[in-house]
């Protein structure tokens, strides 16, 4: 009898008993959901194991979520970047605000999309954006710029999964975000 436990990552355990013996069985689907084409297919990458004990397909299931992790910061360290200044507006309370972030995606519209964990805010405009090998430290600098002036004031989304909160700044601080943005990137 095949039992679910919980599910790891993209990975679900079950346990599996037969004539008094227990075994712990990994697997990671039998389809995959493509969204390119909006369809499931069958997974051609299917791992599915059985182990004698739950330690082990949990460190198994460990070890294979942690190199598909490395691949994958591998293969975004290789995607060129850019750095983007964006006023962005709040459907629910109205409010808007900018935000400065870094991104591997050719449209900034599909960064700010639904899919994306978006869902409720707008992209009203892109104020900056610059292609850069360097977008991740010129952020880095923006941020630690902006953090120093008592001027400008943060913005916290009213959604709890909004991605890049901490870059995030009030409307009325725009002319000063600019500024510094501008002054950071004025060699890129």
């Amino acid at each position: 009898m095949e039992k679910f436990l919980f599910k790891k990552g993209y990975y679900s355990i079950y346990e599996i008993k037969t004539k008094g013996k227990v075994k712990y069985m990994v697997d990671n689907g039998k389809t995959l959901f493509v969204a390119r084409f909006n369809k499931w297919i069958t997974n051609p990458y299917r791992d599915k194991k059985t182990f004698t004990t739950l330690k082990k397909a949990q460190e198994y299931v460990s070890k294979k979520l942690m190199i598909s992790k490395q691949k994958k910061k591998k293969k975004l360290d290789k995607l060129p970047k850019s750095l983007y200044l964006v006023l962005l507006k709040e459907e629910k309370s109205g409010n808007l605000f900018v935000k400065v972030g870094i991104t591997s995606k050719k449209y900034i519209m599909r960064r700010f999309s639904k899919k994306y964990g978006y869902e409720g805010y707008t992209l009203e405009k892109i104020l900056r954006r610059i292609n850069t090998p360097r977008a991740e430290r010129l952020e880095e600098s923006i941020k630690l710029t902006l953090k120093k002036k008592r001027s400008v004031k943060s913005y916290r989304p009213l959604l709890e999964n909004f991605g890049g909160y901490t870059e995030c700044y009030n409307i009325d601080s725009l002319d000063s975000i600019v500024q510094v943005f501008d002054s950071a990137t004025k060699n890129d």
